[in-house]
């Protein structure tokens, strides 16, 4: 049988604690003393760490990874491959899709969607019920409510690009590359790289009016 139950997986891992009807796969991992819920279900090669605790209902699908003294509420859905930092809390309801990385100290607040490959620095906040789409990057530290999640471009210039409003700062911070700054910053400051986007180049042209066109976005408040 691939999955232990609840009996079968206090066996193997005698210092956790689970609730009935709660499966892991015989090849996933647990460091340590993990609190696990009813109902819970931990797929292949998913790596536990101590102190997590996964409350009634959870899904962790394979190969993910959650660290040390994380939090997910009930009910909440972990995608394959995820990376999920230390000191996380994941409230209830959420929903974090495939290949997404979640660094420490985040607060992803209930019903809120992390789509696929997204990355979310460390200490950021996810407000209730918002979406986080598909290869966003979120700086360190932000705090996101919904209507202030923005948008992601894929193949408007060279590298992804895209814009959100920092509710901690109140600014509206544009994407391009691996550079989150204000709207200010970036008009201060645009030809950053001029190695890799020469002045009169089609490339920085590219790159020119894809910021025109982020930096006309306005949070749904």
């Amino acid at each position: 049988m691939e999955f232990l139950d609840s009996k079968k997986a206090k066996k193997k891992f005698p210092l956790i604690s689970i609730g009935e009807g709660s499966y892991i796969h015989k090849n996933a991992v647990i460091y340590g003393k993990v609190k696990i819920g009813k109902n819970v279900a931990v797929s292949k090669d998913v790596h536990i760490y101590e102190g997590v605790k996964l409350h009634n209902e959870v899904i962790i699908a394979y190969g993910s990874y959650v660290n040390a003294h994380t939090v997910i509420g009930a009910c909440s859905k972990i995608g394959s491959l995820v990376f999920i930092g230390e000191n996380v809390v994941i409230d209830k309801y959420v929903r974090i899709h495939a290949g997404v990385d979640i660094r420490e100290g985040t607060h992803i607040q209930s019903y809120a969607e992390i789509r696929e490959g997204a990355k979310i620095k460390k200490g950021v906040v996810i407000g209730k019920g918002v979406t986080i789409w598909h290869g966003a990057v979120i700086r360190e530290d932000a705090v996101i409510k919904k209507g202030g999640e923005g948008l992601v471009l894929h193949g408007s210039y060279k590298y992804p690009a895209g814009v959100y409003f920092d509710s901690r700062t109140e600014k509206i911070i544009v994407r391009l590359g691996c550079h989150h700054r204000t709207v200010e910053e970036w008009e201060n400051d645009f030809d950053n790289n001029i190695f890799e986007f020469p002045l009169s180049s089609p490339e920085r042209e590219a790159r020119w009016q894809t910021f025109q066109f982020l930096k006309k976005w306005k949070p749904c408040f």
